[in-house]
């Protein structure tokens, strides 16, 4: 069988062997679809049809269509999408940053260290910080974000606002929404 019915809250899911042929496909699934318990009287459930990623040419979806409506002992719900989660990598700078150092973050990163008084740092991801945020932060994208449990004399700056002297030593999320510049402070924040 290349075919697997699964029954999920009073719908049909129909999982479908993307490695097999599909004129084999299509003859299995109306061989399941003409036997008597898929044929009630006045009941057509609905059924999903979930291709495992198979991508379907237009002279396959219309047989596919034409073996539902030769058939016509279901609704037709739709098609699973396969979700594929993305999966990102943290970065890590296993350092500090040093005065005088200017440095620019495009991927969502840790640093294990601290930022310095007197370094730079441009941030256009997601940036955590350990050990506290000593210098300057320069927001330079809407998705950039600072997480650290210390700020202390910080400079944090996103398209033209700037907060200056910034210390706070709880959790702290910083990061820009609606023309300004938002700290959450505290232990359930929204990373």
């Amino acid at each position: 069988m290349y075919i697997l019915v699964k029954n999920l809250n009073g719908r049909l899911i129909f999982i479908m062997d993307n490695e097999v042929d599909f004129e084999v496909l299509l003859n299995e699934l109306k061989g399941l679809l003409v036997q008597s318990f898929f044929k009630k009287k006045d009941y057509y459930p609905k059924a999903f049809f979930d291709l495992k990623g198979r991508i379907l040419e237009n002279d396959e979806i219309l047989q596919f269509f034409g073996v539902l409506v030769e058939c016509k002992s279901l609704l037709f719900g739709g098609f699973i999408e396969e979700k594929t989660e993305e999966k990102k990598e943290l970065r890590m700078i296993g350092a500090s940053i040093h005065a005088g150092e200017k440095i620019e973050i495009y991927e969502d990163t840790l640093i294990t260290g601290k930022i310095n008084p007197g370094a730079i740092v441009q941030v256009y991801a997601k940036l955590y910080v350990m050990q506290g945020v000593f210098g300057i932060i320069e927001g330079q994208s809407e998705e950039a974000c600072i997480s650290s449990q210390r700020f202390k004399n910080a400079t944090i700056r996103f398209f033209g606002k700037s907060i200056h002297h910034f210390t706070t030593f709880e959790m702290s999320l910083v990061y820009y929404k609606d023309n300004d510049i938002v700290v959450e402070k505290g232990d359930y924040i929204h990373v």
